[in-house]
């Protein structure tokens, strides 16, 4: 019988000592000391709300107790008063007391405010702002706390045995942590036993558990042999090294699952102490005894609460690789689907655990540059299929219409070596959503929230406007424009303030879904913005896995303008159902809503589209969901008989009764276009068509348009009329050849957008897009750095390898940064990173360092403005992209891929297809290049002389053609333009 381990977890009640007086800090200054700071506490100390919160702990070497009651703490100097101590915090004669950070506690004896894991200040003041205790406190190490070797005394270190509460005199101090144990064997999935080693160094005592808890002096075994072997059943070992005069090593998981089953998509295993999972006290997944009600539970549950415990988790490819391995934070997610098994749940990098602040591995593979901080793990209201949410996001995302949503990637996962099944692993859909994305850190943004089930000092709220980020300060401001939304200065003053295109695309693909859980429930809605002078909002779309319950969803605004916050019992406007109703007002804003929305049923969820996701989803789900007796399969077609002409219409006829859309008397036609080659880019009144196809109805007037890439010509729209009754007039024919093409009104069409090679053209790849000042994307070294695209309009793979590549820097100097020549590159998995596919992307970042998986050239852009140029290793074609000025969040580039026409872009997409919005500013490329010619020095006989030096000639691709600049040497020189002395010089 397996002997139960005693669970070492101190829980400290922040008690006064007995007394009968004590001194008020507020009125007298005590002698008071900062004695100890722990802000890596992941596992050790549990505070008021039942969390592993950051704490400090102050100490009284004077004769009397001592009121914290009224005084401020802080870790900000410009801000001394951040928190007010409310509570009568007594710290005791020659005592200690102890005050958490991080979380709500339900005494209060805790502020809400982190402290910082790459070190800060702490200060304690007065109501008056005078100072009674401060202390600066180093990066943090796990496990560890600073503080006072000795009581009140002035040496400060590193120790492992925190000692909250009581004395320090008794703990061991240290400036040196070990080094993680060596493991022969990484975490696996298996079926055979096997055996592996672990490197003890001289000195040191290995010591190790089996039941996912953290190895320590007093909890696990101590290694007697440096050899393990396996048994066929699933291993969890967890190792650390201890040695006098050090602090231990960090904490080293091997998860070993047995399984006889292949699985064809990545492992999670999630390890950490049982009782942090399933333990009645502190158990995150089960009802305990420390639980509230709500979110559709009536009787009290762990589940429900915000609580955070520390786990490891690995990331184990089909192919046994294991690309993730570390600590973080785990925490159960979602609302009314949290009681569901198995359980939602969150993981979240923290620099507590061993400094790891991001998951360095990128996740998800519809979007390849993501540097994410958490990922999230949920079953959700479709617990059965596991695929509405996932299956109508991905929809939506490979469809190309611009809107914020969820990467998905489907997993099995174990929780402390038990199978729990298969679950979807997506993005989160909070501030760490926007971070991953855009980049920018929580007081960066400002961020909202409508939802029910939100937590709010350990309780859960009904209905509520929350703000996750920043201040509403913005959002008033914009609703102050909106209600003047008919006028247009007033329109263009809501289109600075609100990503109009984004909103659009939001509410069209919301509406036309008719999920349950939205605006009928006042919930599942998400906005943001960065606080910069630009900023825009934009919404994330999530939790769409109860769609098709309603067809009404235009008359439900009426009915939900209004709902009163749980936070302030006030009754205040539902900011997104009055955006909405307010711009409606506006023309421009109406005949782009009912062209979107044309879109989104036409396109967006046209049955050919949805049937050819769901699909392959279903390919990927179908057999892991077998192995727990469940498919995927009844959901798929509940999607797939829903997306289909019957919804369409019923849709378009709730549209065009909507009365403030004013298509009173507006009749319908029947569209159908497309492109004979997906290259081409097609666009419905201006807005681009999301999968580039459209089959559907659509209201007058109606202009269609095709955007031609580099290495074709437009041919012709070629067509056919269908008659008012549907039936078709068997007569193709060239409609017309311009690239635009106005539909009759009242007329029944099939057209098509011919396009062909154009053998004038010789470039088969091209520099598509450029950033020069990237603060989104990151690289196989999960760093931000400068990036050129490059895309291949061909119609075979190209080999990069021997390429050259040549930046130039800003206008007024033309001085060549570098050339660089790709060299052959193969990532991890052995393919060919230099082998670029038709219709493919490549990036090549520009930052110096050296190509790991990833090309890197050996030059930075110059950030102001500049040319690329591209080279065929053989030289018989090249290509050329002039950039000018743009932010940290923005690029330029071709639309369509490879097309003739640039832009800034206004949201980079590195590694994916460009994006058009109305938004994006129209770059001239060739008067940039024109301005290039004006720094150029021409050179003809008459002053060829003038010129002559012994410097090296070069083309603007960098290649060296004549070793000096001899005026002999220049004649011999075809025309065109050279490098020489770092000058840009014509030749004719």
């Amino acid at each position: 019988m397996k002997r139960k381990r005693k669970t070492h977890i101190a829980i400290v009640l922040l008690t006064a000592l007995l007394s009968t007086s004590y001194i008020c800090a507020q009125s007298v200054l005590p002698e008071l000391v900062i004695n100890e700071i722990q802000v890596s506490n992941l596992d050790m100390v549990v505070d008021g709300s039942f969390n592993f919160g950051g704490w400090v702990e102050f100490y009284n070497p004077s004769l009397s107790d001592i009121s914290l009651k009224g005084c401020y703490i802080s870790n900000d100097s410009a801000n001394l008063k951040r928190f007010c101590i409310a509570n009568d915090i007594i710290v005791p004669t020659k005592g200690f007391a102890l005050f958490f950070f991080d979380h709500h506690g339900t005494d209060e004896h805790q502020a809400d405010f982190k402290l910082d894991a790459d070190g800060g200040h702490l200060f304690l003041c007065n109501a008056s702002g005078y100072l009674l205790a401060e202390a600066d406190y180093p990066k943090a190490l796990t496990r560890t706390s600073w503080a006072r070797t000795t009581d009140g005394g002035n040496m400060w270190c590193y120790t492992a045995d925190v000692t909250p509460g009581k004395t320090n005199v008794t703990a061991s101090f240290s400036m040196e942590s070990l080094p993680p144990p060596i493991i022969s064997k990484q975490s696996c999935v298996f079926d055979h036993t096997f055996s592996f080693n672990v490197t003890i160094p001289e000195g040191c005592l290995l010591r190790y558990t089996t039941d996912g808890s953290v190895p320590t002096l007093t909890n696990g075994n101590t290694a007697q042999s440096n050899t393990f072997r396996s048994s066929p059943t699933t291993h969890l070992f967890r190792f650390r090294l201890f040695r006098d005069g050090y602090l231990p090593s960090p904490v080293v998981t091997r998860s070993f699952l047995f399984s006889k089953n292949k699985y064809t998509v990545p492992v999670v295993s999630i390890v950490t102490d049982d009782a942090f999972i399933y333990g009645d006290s502190l158990g995150i997944m089960v009802k305990g005894v420390n639980g509230i009600t709500g979110l559709g539970s009536t009787t009290p549950s762990n589940w429900n609460r915000d609580w955070d415990r520390v786990a490891n988790l690995q990331f184990i490819l089909p192919d046994g690789t294991v690309a993730v391995d570390q600590e973080g934070l785990i925490c159960i997610s979602g609302g009314w689907s949290r009681v569901h098994i198995p359980h939602t749940f969150k993981f979240k990098a923290d620099k507590t655990c061993e400094g790891m602040g991001a998951i360095e591995y990128q996740l998800f593979s519809s979007k390849p540059y993501m540097n994410n901080k958490a990922i999230l793990f949920r079953n959700g209201d479709d617990q059965s299929g596991r695929l509405v949410d996932a299956a109508l996001q991905t929809i939506i995302q490979t469809s190309g219409i611009d809107i914020d949503g969820q990467a998905y990637e489907p997993v099995v996962h174990y929780i402390n070596g038990k199978y729990m099944g298969f679950i979807n692993m997506r993005e989160t859909n909070n501030k760490q959503f926007v971070r991953a994305n855009y980049n920018y850190d929580s007081d960066e943004i400002d961020m909202f929230e409508y939802g029910h089930g939100e937590h709010y000092k350990n309780t859960i709220l009904p209905v509520c406007y929350f703000q996750q980020c920043g201040t509403r300060n913005a959002m008033y401001e914009l609703r102050e424009y909106t209600k003047r939304a008919a006028d247009d200065e007033a329109y263009e003053e809501v289109c600075r303030r609100l990503d109009v295109d984004e909103f659009i695309n939001y509410m069209a693909t919301f509406i036309y879904l008719g999920t349950a859980d939205w605006v009928e429930h006042t919930n599942n809605c998400k906005g943001w913005r960065p606080r910069t002078p630009d900023g825009r909002f934009r919404l994330v779309q999530y939790d769409v896995e109860i769609p098709f319950r309603s067809n009404d969803t235009f008359d439900q605004f009426v009915s939900y303008r209004y709902i009163t916050n749980s936070i302030t019992g006030q009754r205040e406007e539902y900011d997104l159902v009055n955006i909405f109703i307010d711009l409606c007002a506006n023309a421009h804003f109406r005949r782009q809503f009912i062209d979107t929305f044309c879109l989104v049923c036409s396109s967006v969820f046209h049955k050919d589209h949805v049937a050819a996701v769901v699909d392959s989803l279903v390919a990927d789900m179908a057999g892991m969901m077998a192995l727990e007796g469940l498919s995927p399969k009844s959901s798929a077609e509940m999607i797939k008989n829903h997306c289909n002409a019957n919804r369409m219409e019923i849709m378009l006829a709730k549209m065009q009764n909507y009365s403030r859309l004013r298509m009173s008397g507006v009749k319908s036609q029947y569209i159908s276009f497309s492109a004979n080659d997906s290259r081409a880019r097609l666009t419905y009144n201006g807005l681009p068509v999301p999968t580039n196809k459209f089959s559907g109805k659509a209201f007058g007037p109606v202009k269609l348009g095709v955007e031609i890439p580099v290495g074709k010509r437009f041919v012709g729209w070629r067509g056919r009329k269908l008659s008012g009754d549907g039936d078709m007039s068997y007569s193709w024919s060239i409609l017309s050849t311009d690239t635009e093409y106005t539909v009759p009104q009242g007329c029944n069409c099939a057209l098509t957008a011919i396009v062909e090679d154009d053998y004038y053209h010789s470039s088969p790849v091209c520099i598509n897009e450029i950033c020069a000042d990237n603060d989104i994307a990151t690289n196989d070294y999960f760093k931000r750095g400068d990036w050129i695209e490059l895309y291949n309009v061909s119609s075979h793979s190209i080999n990069l390898a021997g390429c050259t590549l040549t930046a130039y820097s800003n206008l007024t100097t033309g001085k060549p940064v570098c050339s660089y020549t790709i060299q052959p590159l193969a990532d991890a998995d052995g393919t060919d990173v230099t082998l670029l596919h038709p219709q493919d992307y490549r990036l090549i970042w520009c930052d110096g360092r050296e190509s790991l998986t990833q090309l890197h050239a050996p030059f930075k852009l110059d950030i102001d403005s500049g040319m690329v140029v591209l080279t065929a290793s053989d030289g018989l074609w090249s290509d050329t992209l002039c950039y000018t000025p743009h932010g940290d969040h923005q690029s330029v580039g071709r639309y369509p891929d490879g097309g003739t026409h640039c832009y800034t872009f206004c949201l980079p997409t590195a590694g994916k297809p460009n994006k058009k919005k109305t938004n994006n500013i129209f770059v001239d490329e060739q008067s940039v290049r024109d301005e290039y010619i004006q720094h150029i020095t021409a050179v003809d006989e008459e002053n060829a002389d003038s010129i002559s030096s012994d410097d090296a000639v070069y083309d603007l691709t960098g290649r060296r053609v004549a070793d000096n600049a001899s005026a002999e040497s220049l004649r011999r020189l075809p025309s065109g333009i050279y490098i020489i002395q770092e000058k840009k010089i014509l030749i004719r």
